[in-house]
């Protein structure tokens, strides 16, 4: 009866070490399990967080891109208004096709008021155009059938050994004052050497192109001085004038061919 009663106590306890790897192995998965979905479910949180966060830079970046398109509409159609306005307009109150006769009222009228004196001590007065120098003489119209289509502004004579210090200057002085209305030119050029400038030629330094008229900024050499002059014309008239021009001294060419 004793040795059963052994059997039957080693039987028990053999049993229940049996049981205790098991129950462990269980727990250890289950923490696994917990410890895996909390690793996915802040993944999932940041990642919605990240989501939502690129959604308000997106939204932000497209009003920004919104704003400037409506700027650049704005600054277009403001262009745009400028260029119907004064396209036609060629300085002060004259304008394109007007008569020669009240085109040269018009110069008078505004060499007169662009006039200020240009020393303390002396109570001469020039013409200026902001600090652009000019010729009193120097505003001069070309026309076609009574027709303003050209104006030049001839600048104050420079000499040579001024050339590099008094050109600059002047050049800068007009540049100045069409660029704050226009912006910048659509061609801008070093100022060359003197000696690359011909005599009687006109170096083109900026011009600005607004709507059908042109405004051009020269250097020329008149044999004696060099000019800053600035050329306001309507390229389209100015060249059917020249195709013209050219034509007709075809056209006398051929007539005398047969004097020889």
């Amino acid at each position: 009866m004793l040795i059963r009663k052994c059997s039957a106590f080693l039987h028990a306890t053999f049993h229940t070490h049996d049981r205790c790897p098991q129950f462990k192995k269980t727990k250890m998965i289950k923490i696994y399990i917990i410890v895996i979905f909390s690793i996915l479910a802040f993944s999932c949180t940041n990642k919605t967080k990240i989501t939502e966060a690129q959604k308000q830079e997106k939204i932000i970046a497209d009003s920004i891109a919104d704003v400037n398109s409506k700027k650049a509409q704005i600054a277009q159609e403001k262009r745009d208004s400028i260029l119907d306005i004064e396209q036609m307009k060629v300085i002060g109150d004259i304008e394109f096709l007007m008569s020669e006769t009240e085109t040269k009222e018009k110069i008078k009228e505004f060499i007169k008021k662009s006039e200020r004196t240009k020393y303390s001590n002396s109570d001469l007065k020039y013409p200026f155009i902001g600090n652009y120098e000019f010729s009193e003489f120097g505003m001069k119209g070309s026309y076609n059938n009574d027709k303003l289509y050209m104006l030049k502004i001839t600048g104050s004579g420079v000499s040579w050994e001024k050339y590099e210090n008094k050109i600059p200057k002047e050049l800068a002085y007009i540049k100045q004052v069409i660029e704050l209305k226009y912006g910048e030119p659509e061609i801008n050029r070093d100022i060359p050497q003197r000696y690359l400038i011909n005599e009687d030629e006109n170096y083109l330094i900026y011009s600005w192109q607004v709507g059908v008229k042109s405004i051009n900024i020269v250097i020329h050499d008149s044999g004696q001085f060099y000019k800053v002059n600035v050329i306001i014309y309507l390229p389209s008239v100015a060249k059917m004038i020249n195709e013209r021009n050219q034509q007709m001294e075809k056209n006398v060419s051929e007539s005398d061919k047969d004097v020889f």
